[in-house]
């Protein structure tokens, strides 16, 4: 059995697209903040997890940029922008390797317990 997130509502795909909108029309990062102000709503921990997860689904079919030494999200669209789009792919690869060392404990304890 695989357990996955539900598909997108159409409400969601259209915030998805409105916040895409957003992003496309700056040239700099953005934060979660100013894209809630930008859609109407207030900041809050309810909004910023709206808005973290739209930005998830965005980055799966665009080029998001969001690294740990700037603050902000932007959509890499240049020759300029190849530096950070490395730095980002860096990133991803350092967190795919840490989640991977976790995972080895996990299968031993399994295969331990695990009826044969």
């Amino acid at each position: 059995m695989e357990i996955r997130k539900p598909e997108l509502t159409e409400k969601e795909k259209k915030l998805g697209n409105e916040i895409h909108r957003i992003l496309m029309s700056h040239d700099k990062p953005i934060t979660k903040e100013f894209i809630c102000q930008s859609l109407g709503w207030e900041y809050n921990s309810s909004t910023e997890r709206k808005v973290r997860d739209l930005l998830s689904k965005i980055a799966k079919v665009k080029p998001l940029i969001s690294t740990s030494d700037q603050k902000g999200y932007y959509i890499a669209r240049k020759k300029e922008d190849l530096e950070a789009v490395k730095h980002q792919w860096i990133e991803h690869n350092k967190r795919v390797a840490e989640i991977n060392d976790r995972i080895a404990p996990l299968q031993k304890f399994i295969e331990m317990y695990e009826e044969k």
